[in-house]
């Protein structure tokens, strides 16, 4: 299982303070984290848009969990009744929404008052493009004239993912035409000024991502120093340059507080 699946639901586990507890992976792709959260006794469901840029429907139908414990996304509305669920989960999604406030809205309204949203996705602000493996891609305007050089360049270098055999100028093309359809970053600041319109708590934790990716590694002593301070601090630039933002955010209804 992928590292970051490991590591939502060990985040399931110690954010879910009761053992009743629901859980929803929004975007849940082929429902890899519903699968073994469930196999692992947690009250866990699934959302996915099952757009045409991936293909997941039919892994969802193998696994015997669509239409039950994952659902079909009607547009941006959630299949689920208001204050429905404790924790609202979401791994690598947000950079492929085109309107975050209205998301935002429909996760806020499945949550229970006090409930929280989990996500790990990028910013504008990564230095490598990750779905293409290109530094710096996405930064350039959608149909900049220019941007097609600059990917074309590192292309023939070497660089990029999901290369198919294909040539690099058909994989330049291809590539942006599915980053212009598919992919919507936005800065830090943008990002958390939506999810500050929606929730009454917002707080960063790159740091403790690093920290478990270190363990993961058999690195414990260096994973300790990653949670301390001015070390988080550190440690959650670090990553908001090489991976992206891991926000905890919280439906409560006290006075606007953000520890980014």
């Amino acid at each position: 299982m992928h590292v970051n699946h490991r590591y939502i639901l060990e985040l399931c586990r110690s954010l879910i303070t009761i053992s009743s507890g629901k859980i929803l992976d929004y975007g849940c792709g082929a429902g890899d984290i519903v699968e073994a959260g469930r196999k692992h006794g947690l009250d866990i469901y699934g959302v996915e848009a099952f757009y045409e840029g991936g293909n997941t429907r039919e892994a969802v139908r193998e696994k015997g969990l669509l239409g039950h414990a994952i659902k079909e996304l009607d547009n941006d509305h959630i299949p689920f009744p208001d204050n429905n669920f404790d924790l609202v989960v979401s791994n690598q999604v947000f950079e492929h929404i085109s309107i975050m406030h209205t998301v935002l809205k429909e996760i806020e309204r499945v949550l229970k008052p006090g409930g929280k949203l989990f996500c790990l996705f990028p910013s504008k602000d990564v230095l490598r493009e990750g779905h293409c493996g290109i530094p710096m891609v996405h930064w350039f305007s959608k149909g900049s004239r220019y941007r097609y050089y600059w990917i074309l360049l590192f292309r023939t270098l070497g660089l990029g993912r999901h290369k198919y055999n294909m040539s690099p100028k058909q994989w330049s093309t291809d590539f942006l035409e599915w980053l212009d359809r598919f992919t919507f970053y936005r800065s830090y600041r943008e990002i958390n000024n939506a999810f500050l319109k929606h929730f009454s708590s917002l707080r960063h934790i790159e740091e403790d991502y690093i920290a478990y990716r270190l363990s993961d590694h058999n690195l414990r002593l260096f994973s300790k120093f990653a949670r301390l301070t001015p070390c988080k601090y550190l440690s959650r630039w670090v990553y908001r340059k090489f991976g992206g933002m891991v926000i905890v955010a919280i439906k409560t209804n006290n006075a606007l507080n953000s520890d980014a």
